[in-house]
């Protein structure tokens, strides 16, 4: 199974970016349920995997970080990678 979560400040890079640059599910991402699912990455998402007998899931970034410049993608990714590991980390000791 695949996941996606976002981050706040990938977020806010994406909007800062020209509208030409910003990727396509950003609007999606930001609004209403969607948006209030990709920002939840642990309680909900563990319940729903243990629920349905899921033993490993792919999660990735999404929107994801290739169009904004080099250096804040790669700062802005590992930093992400970070706070996800240290939240599922919290959640299942």
């Amino acid at each position: 199974m695949e996941e996606h979560f976002a981050t706040a400040d990938v977020i806010e890079a994406w909007r800062a970016l020209e509208p030409q640059w910003q990727d396509v599910a950003l609007k999606p991402s930001t609004e209403g349920e969607t948006a209030r699912r990709l920002g939840e990455i642990a309680e909900e998402r563990f319940a729903a995997t243990d629920d349905t007998g899921v033993d490993v899931a792919v999660v990735a970034h999404r929107p994801g970080v290739q169009s904004l410049a080099p250096d804040e993608a790669a700062a802005l990714q590992r930093a992400s990678k970070r706070s996800f590991r240290r939240r599922c980390a919290q959640i299942r000791g």
